[in-house]
């Protein structure tokens, strides 16, 4: 929240005036990524995530902490939006009679000040959510830009674009004549023709006029720009892991934070520390076997009796041995139950972090097995208020039958020390 609310905040109108350099940005990332993972204590600690995918939204699988690089794009190219919608003050009518006095930008010359250099290199990509209704055809590009159908003509006839002679034409260049002036590099083939007939039809119905383009916005559905809009489409990129349920839970953000790591693995596990050089060497302390965090939260015998508890508490008898699997035993239930079980499941989670964390670093081991299911019910207790006003009867029974399992783990029955 601070990261974002405070060091985040700072370039805001620089970004919104410069199209900023590489190396700005990343003058930017270095205390942000510092602050977050570091906080303001003096000690280094691991940075266990690419800052790129701390970076994407949450709903993209990232924290949705703010990508300079690309805020700066979105922001920058609300001021084409402002002369696209034909914007009046002293600065347009600076920018029109020095650049495009015929009154077109799209139109304008390609080099001159910082700010209008600034506004050309990012021309391309204000392209992604703007849509032309044709009048004179001179402001939007044949092939590049959406003037007709669902999508821009070139990703719909790949074949025909890839082998044409001026692929920056614009609509009124190739609508100038009947036929259209559409040259190609080579003669057609069999399926490059059909793919031709279809485009000569497609386009068929639109005619030019005198009047200019006007632009809407396509990512909206006002049709009207906003930054908000081009800065999500951007953000968009290869899929990443995204837990469904995860920023909805009414849990601590730290614990929030805590779960993204681990369903990535990117705990500091002795695996992941072994990796980065650090004061370990892979094996469990507890098991010697190869510590991530599969084999922390789900296979060290620790973790086995914990999620036994678990399993005896809630009357399941789901018994995850990964973080798939547990993500997938979450995922079945509903409502209520599943805001308790993900509180639960949590509240687990974090009692065997910090137990683990006990007996790694500090070397203290835990005085009882259960001693793991006490911390359970603590942190349950914590974050209780945190839920649903008319889940609180679902938490109260689940804390409860954590107690009993408890108290049975620790002072097992007479029948049993006698059979013993």
């Amino acid at each position: 929240i601070l990261t974002n609310s405070s060091l985040s905040s700072l370039p805001m109108f620089a970004m919104g005036l410069f199209l900023l350099a590489e190396g700005v940005h990343a003058k930017f990332d270095t205390p942000r990524a510092k602050f977050f993972w570091e906080g303001t204590s003096p000690n280094r600690k691991y940075h266990m995530v690419k800052w790129a995918s701390v970076c994407r939204p949450k709903a993209l699988g990232g924290l949705g902490i703010t990508n300079s690089r690309l805020l700066n794009i979105a922001l920058m190219c609300k001021w084409i939006w402002k002369i696209a919608q034909g914007a009046s003050g002293l600065w347009a009518d600076l920018l029109k009679a020095k650049y495009f006095p015929d009154g077109n930008f799209f139109e304008g010359r390609a080099r001159g000040s910082p700010f209008w250099n600034d506004l050309q290199a990012i021309k391309p990509t204000f392209a992604v959510g703007a849509k032309f209704s044709i009048g004179n055809g001179r402001s939007a590009r044949f092939w590049a830009d959406l003037w007709i159908g669902a999508q821009p003509l070139w990703a719909e006839f790949r074949d025909l674009y890839a082998i044409d002679v001026d692929p920056a034409m614009t609509v009124a260049e190739a609508l100038v004549s009947t036929p259209p002036e559409i040259h190609f590099k080579r003669e057609l083939n069999g399926q490059e023709q059909t793919s031709l007939a279809a485009l000569l039809q497609l386009i068929d119905p639109i005619g030019l006029s005198d009047q200019p383009d006007t632009v809407s916005w396509a990512l909206t559905s006002s049709g009207k720009f906003t930054v908000n809009s081009l800065y999500r489409k951007l953000c968009r990129g290869p899929a990443q892991l995204v837990i469904a349920g995860l920023w909805k839970a009414r849990l601590p953000l730290k614990i929030k934070l805590f779960l993204w790591q681990m369903f990535r693995d990117k705990l500091p596990t002795s695996l992941n520390v072994a990796k980065r050089n650090g004061p370990a060497t892979g094996p469990c302390a507890l098991c010697e076997e190869p510590e991530d965090a599969n084999h922390v939260f789900f296979r060290c015998p620790l973790a086995r009796f914990a999620w036994s508890a678990v399993r005896e508490a809630a009357g399941v008898d789901w018994d995850p041995r990964s973080r798939p699997e547990l993500v997938s035993s979450l995922s079945g239930f509903q409502g209520a139950s599943r805001r308790v079980m993900w509180t639960c499941a949590a509240a687990m989670l974090w009692a065997i972090w910090n137990t683990r964390n006990k007996y790694t670093i500090e070397g203290v081991f835990p005085s009882h097995p259960a001693d793991v299911i006490f911390k359970c019910i603590v942190f349950l207790q914590q974050w209780a208020p945190l839920g649903r006003q008319q889940d609180s009867d679902l938490h109260r029974q689940a804390i409860c039958r954590l107690r009993a399992v408890y108290s049975e783990s620790r002072d097992p029955p007479s029948d049993v020390l006698a059979a013993a």
